[in-house]
């Protein structure tokens, strides 16, 4: 035999603010359309990052989506009985009015990322707004403020100061598309990109030492329409562009030089 049960309700659990919490018969809930990340903090415990919301809705604009991380706990009655995990509330983010979520989120090297967009008041046919998040996914900065994140891109009019991070960043008006990550090419003079000990060499002796990586969302440049017919080239052809950041490197990485094959 076995029972489910919530882990945790994005829109009636703890930690929420009051104008969020909505029981279940509510419109105003969104579901979860996209797969959450997981990842292991550094005490062993387990990091979930979630959102809420389907990015191609744009009919209720009362409706709120949250991007959130939790922490999985387990907690021992007094009489010693184990009880069920349940999720702690890292940090949270409300998205403004009409703001959509597009996940999954991803997580890499201390940070989660994903993708919104916010719907135009008057429908699709109206150009919005692109953002790309990142924050730290499994903390936030201050104890007594479940909203304040520690924000993943530096300001650029205090970029040594990590509080000061911004949260977002505007990359178009149009729905972009899910955050990719991609290794960048090995590029270090004198050093083929087949010659791992040497790139690591040579890349610390640079003050390198580490494989970069590119942070990415592409966003279209002309949008096609609001059931997006595709238009004839020429004037008026929707365009694509890619809007892409370089990313904290993470702590280790592996770098596969060869494989071997054992047969018993």
């Amino acid at each position: 035999d076995w029972t489910m049960r919530f882990f945790f309700d994005l829109y009636n659990g703890p930690s929420l603010p009051a104008g969020l919490q909505w029981d279940l018969s509510s419109t105003n809930r969104m579901p979860i359309t996209a797969p959450p990340s997981l990842s292991t903090q550094q005490n062993g415990t387990l990091a979930v990052v979630l959102g809420s919301g389907n990015g191609d809705l744009d009919t209720n604009l009362t409706a709120r989506d949250v991007v959130l991380s939790l922490t999985e706990t387990f907690t021992v009655a007094a009489d010693g009985t184990a009880q069920p995990p349940s999720g702690v509330v890292n940090w949270l983010k409300v998205l403004d009015q009409g703001e959509r979520f597009i996940g999954p989120p991803l997580i890499f090297a201390y940070y989660a990322y994903w993708a919104s967009y916010v719907v135009a008041k008057n429908g699709l046919c109206e150009t919005g707004g692109a953002r790309l998040w990142g924050v730290r996914y499994d903390r936030r900065q201050s104890p007594s403020d479940v909203t304040d994140t520690i924000g993943a891109f530096p300001n650029p009019q205090s970029p040594s100061t990590i509080s000061a991070n911004l949260d977002f960043q505007d990359v178009g008006a149009y729905r972009p598309s899910p955050v990719d990550l991609q290794p960048e090419p090995s590029c270090i003079s004198g050093c083929p990109p087949n010659n791992p000990q040497c790139l690591l060499a040579k890349g610390a002796a640079l003050g390198g030492g580490g494989p970069k990586y590119d942070l990415s969302v592409a966003v279209a440049g002309n949008v096609q329409s609001a059931y997006q017919t595709p238009k004839s080239s020429g004037n008026g052809a929707a365009s694509v562009g890619t809007i892409a950041a370089t990313p904290p490197q993470p702590r280790t990485a592996a770098v596969i030089t060869g494989w071997d094959l054992l047969l018993d």
